[in-house]
């Protein structure tokens, strides 16, 4: 996503280099923009918006799912779900509400 604030989720998670070993412990379907756009451009996975979008809100499930209360990037998965919504609705692609995540308190 061509967003400053979404540039931690254009990459896959990194534990290792993040110090964050119990991810995998925590998260099991790991997603980012990058890997959803590899799998667009090479015409894999996807058969319709729908699940694109599927893929998309695990990126703010799982940062809401390993982050406490308080961390930055609960701010900045904020701040990019709701470009996303905005545009995806604008375009016609999505017409409901998204999964919320738990612990997530998300107003449009």
């Amino acid at each position: 996503m061509s967003m400053e604030v979404a540039e931690p989720f254009n990459v896959p998670v990194n534990p290792i280099m993040l110090g964050i070993t119990d991810y995998f412990d925590v998260i099991d379907k790991p997603m980012d923009f990058g890997t959803i756009r590899r799998n667009l451009e090479n015409g894999v996975k996807y058969m319709n918006a729908d699940d694109v979008f599927s893929d998309v809100q695990y990126i703010w499930e799982n940062c809401y799912k390993y982050n406490k209360p308080g961390d930055p990037f609960l701010e900045l998965v904020k701040q990019v779900k709701e470009t996303f919504i905005m545009f995806w609705n604008a375009v016609g692609l999505y017409s409901t509400e998204p999964r919320m995540a738990p612990g997530e308190h998300f107003y449009f």
